[in-house]
Parts: C-alpha cells; sequence; structure tokens
C-alpha cells in the first residue's frame, strides 16, 4: 500500500488495525484464515463502543496481503455482531482486494447485512481512490 498518514496502531498477529489521519480505519487482513476474521470483528466491536448510530465510521479493508477470507465464516461473524449490537454507527467500508472471483458475493451480502451504511470495492492499485471515497459526503 501507499504511504498513508498512520494515528494509531492496535497490532494483531492475524489482523492490523491502523487508525489513520481523517479517522479512517484500515484493517489489514495478514492472512485469510478464521483468527482474522475474528481480530477484525473484535476490532469493530471495539469501535462500535460510545458511538452513536447517527455517527459514520470509515472503514478500509484490504484483503491483498493474502486473498478474501473465509467469508461464509465472515458473514455469520458480522450477523452476529449487529444482532448483539442493533444501533450500531454508520459505516462506509472501501475494500481493496486483488482477485475478483468474490466479489460479486461479497458485494450482496454487505448490500444486505449493512442497510444503513455504504460499501465500495477497489482493485489493486486503487488505493487513493478508495481514500477518497471515505471522505466523500455520506
Amino acid at each position: 500500500m501507499a504511504e498513508l498518514p498512520i494515528t494509531h496502531i492496535q497490532i494483531q498477529s492475524h489482523c492490523l488495525h491502523l487508525l489513520l489521519d481523517d479517522d479512517i480505519n484500515l484493517f489489514e487482513f495478514q492472512d485469510s484464515s478464521k483468527q482474522s476474521v475474528d481480530e477484525f470483528v473484535d476490532g469493530l466491536q471495539v469501535l462500535y463502543q460510545g458511538r452513536s448510530p447517527n455517527e459514520v465510521i470509515r472503514i478500509l479493508i484490504d484483503f491483498r496481503p493474502d486473498g478474501w477470507p473465509p467469508m461464509k465464516y465472515l458473514f455469520a461473524k458480522l450477523r452476529t455482531l449487529h444482532s448483539h449490537n442493533p444501533l450500531t454507527p454508520h459505516h462506509k467500508f472501501a475494500f481493496l482486494y486483488c482477485e475478483s472471483f468474490l466479489l460479486a458475493v461479497a458485494q450482496s451480502f454487505f448490500d444486505v447485512i449493512h442497510r444503513d451504511s455504504k460499501a465500495e470495492f477497489f482493485s489493486e492499485g486503487c488505493e487513493y481512490e478508495a481514500w477518497d471515497w471515505l471522505l466523500a459526503d455520506f
């Protein structure tokens, strides 16, 4: 990834969480394991604490280091997270990926589970487009 201004780092062994300038949360999946999904969902849970449902959380998710995580497992974990946290803030998710074979599935899922949120998918080399999209009005 291109040089991005980092404000805070939360080091996990499978999913790195960086708080970037402009209040963008970067989650970089270090591998495509269930552990990376667990660490990502734990990070989301922390982000939800103390936030109002009217706030917008900007999240940049990078699947490029090792490819897509186990999507069925990710979907199940996110459904559980949102069923236990019905008043979650609004989200803007920007996803960075290399291979597009799961793209249609991922887009459909995020349209269903995150009704009050927006998600956009960006191929490799489009980091700055993803950043700009996250900073645009909700």
